[in-house]
Formats: C-alpha cells, structure tokens, sequence
C-alpha cells in the first residue's frame, strides 16, 4: 500500500525505539549510524544535531521531519487528507508544545494562486506609478537641460 515510500522515516523510528529503551549497546553516530550491522542513514530526519567531536554520536538533536507520502487512485482522497492535516497542525491548537509545518505540491499551488490573485489589482497600479516616476524624472532632467541653455 505505501510503495515505493514505505521505508522513508525508518532511521527516525529506529533511533527513537532505542532511546525509548535506554539502550547502551548501540552508539547513534551522525549522518550515519550502524544498528545490527545495516547502515542507516539518519541526515533525512534529523536536523540541528549536536555530535561529540571525536566519536560523532549524537548527542541532541532540534528538528525531526516525519515525509508523509500519500499513495492513492483518486486525487481528492489524498487532498482532504492534507486540508484535515494543515488544520490539526495550524489551527487546532491541540500541540502547543510541538511546532509543525507542512508543505505539498498542491499547497504551494494554492498559496500562489492566492498571491496572485490578492497582488493582481495591484499591478496596474504600480506601472501607473512606475510611469509617473519616470516622465517626472524625464521632465526635470529636461528643465535643467534647458536651463543650461
């Protein structure tokens, strides 16, 4: 159901079961760590992280980035989904101690459709504008031009 994504926040999962457990028999070095043998990759996730010089083992970390990725036919499951989830994460105020962001191909259309239908009236105003300035600034130079004379 999730393929091809379905290993994406793997490392994040991970690391947070081992810290969970407190367990001291695996050292999480920073950007890669090693847990039963297999490399993991943990720079995707983690971000602002503190590491020991010489050893590189993370020691603390900021940001987490959990990649949600939504695999589905129709278009409109997938779209009310990401509404219902920028409301929890923007407008509920149900995480006050959690700052979250989201962010999608179809949120960014959104929001410049937005800019630019709020700027549109705007823009015929500013090369009004712009042409004023520039016959004002034409002008002078033409007065001082003849003043010379």
């Amino acid at each position: 159901m999730c393929e091809p994504y379905c290993e994406k926040n793997d490392a994040f999962f991970a690391v947070m079961d081992l810290l969970d457990n407190n367990s001291t028999n695996f050292d999480v070095t920073y950007p890669t760590t090693y847990i039963l043998g297999h490399q993991i990759l943990l720079a995707n996730n983690f971000y602002g992280v503190v590491t020991e010089k010489s050893s590189r083992k993370m020691s603390a970390f900021t940001s987490v980035m959990i990649r949600l990725y939504l695999t589905n036919n129709e278009l409109q499951p997938m779209i009310d989904f990401e509404e219902q989830l920028t409301q929890l994460i923007y407008d509920s105020g149900r995480y006050n101690l959690l700052s979250g962001h989201v962010g999608s191909d179809n949120i960014v259309e959104k929001e410049v459709k937005k800019l630019g239908t709020s700027t549109a009236p705007y823009l015929g105003l500013s090369l009004i504008l712009l042409c004023g300035f520039l016959m004002i600034c034409s002008l002078r130079i033409l007065i001082v031009s003849v003043q010379k004379l």
